[in-house]
């Protein structure tokens, strides 16, 4: 089978395990919870034939990027994305490895034939797009950026962070979040309405 058609099956076959997935849902808890859900709850794909591989499943992931992909305590790849690859191999049925490289070298060595699926957090664009087949989105961070329409900010990026103020509540998952990955020294404020305040 050719290698493009090999993966665009390898594709499907993993979103359809995805989709089994999610579709049970949370297990049941004491109290309410409300969990995003990016898939449509009628949404039925039929399972496709799994691939006739002679070997094993290789998946490329980033070891820097917790809690989606990141370097567990024994050092091998753990995280959001890398369990949902090796929850999908094992509903599937298929052996499936997981090698960690940087992230700036995934989709190179992806094309080199030397994985076979990404396992990442690979922002999802057009290009992309044209040159690969994805799944669906089934993550999204939940926090956000809010910028004065009147200012002409380019988008939320580390090196425009770090030219501008930013604020963020103390104390949150939001400050180590922007510390950790985004290196900034946020302003801090005690709550959500004098940071409004702040920005406004």
């Amino acid at each position: 089978m050719p290698q493009r058609q090999w993966r665009v099956q390898m594709a499907a076959l993993l979103q359809a395990a995805v989709l089994l997935m999610l579709a049970a849902g949370p297990a049941a808890a004491a109290e309410p919870v409300t969990i995003p859900n990016f898939w449509n709850p009628r949404a039925r794909l039929e399972r496709p034939d799994p691939p006739q591989a002679t070997r094993p499943i290789r998946f490329l992931t980033d070891d820097e990027y917790p809690p989606l992909h990141f370097a567990g305590p024994d050092g091998n790849p753990t995280g959001f994305a890398v369990e949902l690859a090796r929850a999908a191999c094992e509903k599937l049925g298929l052996t499936c490895t997981v090698q960690a490289r940087r992230f700036d070298t995934l989709l190179d060595a992806l094309q080199a034939n030397q994985g076979d699926v990404v396992a990442a957090a690979i922002p999802l664009t057009a290009s992309l797009r044209a040159g690969h087949q994805t799944t669906r989105p089934y993550f999204r961070w939940p926090a956000r950026f809010a910028v004065r329409g009147d200012k002409g900010l380019p988008a939320p990026d580390p090196k425009g962070l770090a030219e501008h103020p930013t604020g963020v509540i103390s104390g949150t998952a939001h400050e180590a979040y922007l510390r950790a990955f985004f290196h900034v020294t946020p302003k801090t404020y005690p709550d959500l309405g004098t940071a409004e305040a702040a920005l406004r």
